[in-house]
């Protein structure tokens, strides 16, 4: 069979625009998404910001930016793009900000298990809320289990107790658990004791106290050898 090199010319534009358009569409799930799980609870609705795929040098997602201005003189517009095109070449997904929760909606659970390649996970109740319960702190740490890549949790909340915490337990790839001092106590050493890859725990008073307090010190002795313990 005979070579033919302008066939390869044409096969590598081809292939070059079916990845694209395939990571576009990736984007535009991962959008959707965000916007359904910002319907499932009261609260900050979080517009969720790529940052530049890691393969990119910074000149050229400063070009991309250039660009992207150049094309509209409107900021919010020209973010709009180049938000989209951070995605489209490869934005790994941005770390998913809950916060200033005020109440928690049918399909929660489900909206958020949506994430299965999430590394980071911030949710933060506000503590002007009279409708949150232990109940809602449970499901989201019920959500956050199912999410098998995550690698960062914050919670914040006086809900977060030892009990909303417990199923948290086992999980595999979680490195770094912030809770609130408050409401951790030493029931969680089970729990905080069973998740292999936890390496640190920080246990944040808000209050700008970095006293250990006794169960923060029970804690730090039974993680001793596992992870690094400290009250912010």
């Amino acid at each position: 069979m005979k070579f033919k090199p302008h066939l390869i010319y044409l096969a590598i534009p081809a292939v070059a625009l079916l990845t694209l358009g395939l990571l576009y569409v990736r984007t535009e799930l991962i959008l959707a998404k965000f916007a359904a799980l910002a319907q499932t609870y009261e609260g900050h609705r979080f517009a969720p910001g790529f940052s530049k795929p890691r393969w990119m040098p910074s000149i050229g997602d400063d070009g991309i930016e250039f660009l992207t201005r150049r094309l509209t003189a409107n900021d919010e517009l020209a973010y709009y793009l180049h938000n989209r095109l951070r995605g489209t070449l490869g934005a790994k997904l941005p770390t998913i900000y809950i916060t200033d929760v005020k109440s928690i909606k049918p399909g929660f659970h489900d909206a958020l298990r949506q994430f299965s390649n999430a590394k980071a996970v911030v949710v933060s109740f506000s503590a002007n809320s009279n409708e949150l319960t232990e109940a809602d702190a449970t499901q989201v740490c019920e959500a956050l289990r199912d999410l098998p890549k995550l690698r960062n949790i914050e919670l914040d909340g006086v809900q977060f107790t030892d009990a909303s915490i417990a199923p948290l337990a086992g999980h595999p790839t979680v490195n770094t658990l912030r809770l609130p001092a408050s409401r951790i106590t030493q029931a969680s050493i089970p729990t905080l004791s069973s998740m292999p890859s936890l390496s640190t725990l920080l246990l944040i008073t808000g209050t700008g106290n970095i006293t250990p307090t006794d169960e923060t010190l029970a804690i730090r002795a039974a993680l001793t050898s596992q992870a690094t313990v400290q009250q912010r």
